[in-house]
């Protein structure tokens, strides 16, 4: 993959100082930073369950838990409370661009809609610091954005990789290898039981029953990521006695039920339902034997449910857990540019912002949508690219603090050797590298590296 680093006109200046100011900002006078957003990161920012988010409570890292958040408190002593929105929601709190239905002032949740990051009783905010996304901003919404900051920009930087894990449960079946064909097929509702010819052989024999399907209700980053991943491989892997045309609709967005899937889940076995959140999609797999979802693999599931194996299109089966995490992703930033909407194909299609500026960074979908391709490839080929979004203006105090939050994922930040949950095998997260190998997401670089960016970008 080619490196697109374009300047052009730009705002942004690289000081040599950099470095030495990421590193003082540390010592700075603790802050507490408010954000929310994607539901997919939380174990590896947090260490915890979204779903253990309440009414008024947002998430708070543990204490030595290995979290990047629990690692960025220690050294810095400022506190961050995240609320697990869906990433949807998360960019619109951020930009808080409908007050009247989502404010950053707002409960974290209330019942399962959630309506803003900011903790009941706790003083108010006029802006939220920063926002978690799997999927990346969109041009409308990036406009969206401008129009309820009256003209500021939000900023947007690649963070961490996820694996998107199928989850399921069915009585009798307690490993699961599915070819991306058969993929296709269950979340086309084209394979609708257990005891499809399409899984002859993968399935126990006299395996009976329907396939009940959850997937996300709300706008969600992990339904983005799995679309992106159905937009490309199902255009060439069909299921036994399946038929590619039918396969052929699937779109990559972040409402799954009502625009990427919307031609597929009319034909869903009954009982197949939205749930909220990858929590809500687990714990309804895990409530409902011959079930099959789609979450994150960090999360930590039980007996009866299981994620399945998926034989990538190398022709190798790999493990979502095991086969995930230690090789950090080659990613290529390209910077200025968001999501336009999708081609003819149902494929991200990217294009030029209102508004230049080299503070929006972003990994072209197309890109990280099947990686387990390449011949002999043991990668595991469904995985999100999660982003951290911040604003460009109006963060008075609590700007050096932002700036080292949203630098803390890269290469040589500081502690970052001490997150335990991200990186790791079995954890389900990997860390990004530069594909060219330059100095890009180096957080050292004082010329080109991303801290030196994020420090020109957040005033």
């Amino acid at each position: 993959m080619r490196c697109t680093l374009s300047m052009g006109n730009t705002r942004m200046k690289f000081i040599a100082g950099a470095v030495l100011f990421s590193l003082a900002s540390y010592a700075n006078a603790a802050t507490s930073l408010v954000g929310g957003g994607a539901t997919l990161p939380t174990y590896g920012y947090l260490n915890q369950s979204a779903g253990a988010a309440t009414a008024g409570n947002p998430l708070v890292a543990a204490s030595g838990s290995g979290s990047l958040f629990a690692v960025y408190t220690a050294a810095t002593t400022n506190t961050i409370t995240y609320c697990p929105t869906g990433s949807g929601a998360g960019k619109r709190i951020l930009a808080n661009n409908n007050p009247s239905v989502e404010t950053p002032n707002a409960a974290c949740l209330s019942g399962v809609n959630p309506t803003g990051f900011q903790k009941t009783g706790a003083a108010a905010i006029t802006q939220a610091d920063f926002a978690g996304s799997d999927a990346p901003l969109s041009t409308s919404e990036f406009d969206a954005y401008k129009t309820g900051h009256g003209g500021a920009l939000p900023e947007q930087f690649p963070a961490v990789a996820g694996a998107i894990a199928i989850a399921f449960n069915k009585t009798g079946v307690t490993s699961l290898a599915l070819s991306e064909g058969q993929i296709c097929g269950i979340f086309s509702g084209q394979i609708k039981t257990w005891n499809d010819p399409a899984l002859a052989g993968t399935v126990p024999s006299g395996t009976t029953g329907n396939i009940t399907v959850f997937y996300r209700q709300d706008g969600s980053g992990t339904s983005f990521s799995l679309l992106n991943h159905l937009t490309d491989v199902c255009r060439s892997q069909v299921a036994t006695g399946k038929s590619l045309t039918a396969q052929n609709a699937f779109k990559t967005d972040q409402a799954f039920g009502t625009v990427g899937a919307a031609s597929y889940v009319g034909l869903y076995s009954a009982g197949s339902a939205a749930k909220t959140g990858n929590q809500g999609v687990t714990d309804a797999v895990k409530a409902t034997d011959g079930s099959i979802g789609y979450a994150e693999a960090a999360y930590p599931i039980n007996a009866p449910t299981r994620f399945a194996s998926v034989k990538n299109t190398a022709g190798n089966t790999v493990n979502p857990q095991t086969g995930f995490g230690p090789t950090a992703i080659p990613v290529t930033l390209t910077f200025g540019q968001a999501i336009t909407g999708v081609d003819s194909a149902g494929r991200p299609v990217l294009g030029a912002l209102s508004t230049s500026t080299q503070c929006v960074a972003i990994v072209d979908p197309k890109t990280y949508s099947n990686l387990g391709s390449a011949s002999g490839s043991t990668t595991y080929p469904i995985l999100a690219i999660t982003n951290l979004l911040g604003n460009q203006s109006s963060n008075g105090t609590k700007a050096a603090a932002i700036r080292t939050l949203l630098g803390s994922v890269y290469t040589n930040a500081p502690n970052r050797s001490s997150v335990t949950r991200i990186g790791r095998v079995n954890t389900g997260y990997a860390w990004l590298k530069d594909a060219t190998g330059s100095a890009v997401l180096d957080s050292t670089n004082a010329t080109t590296g991303i801290q030196a960016r994020i420090n020109a970008c957040i005033n």
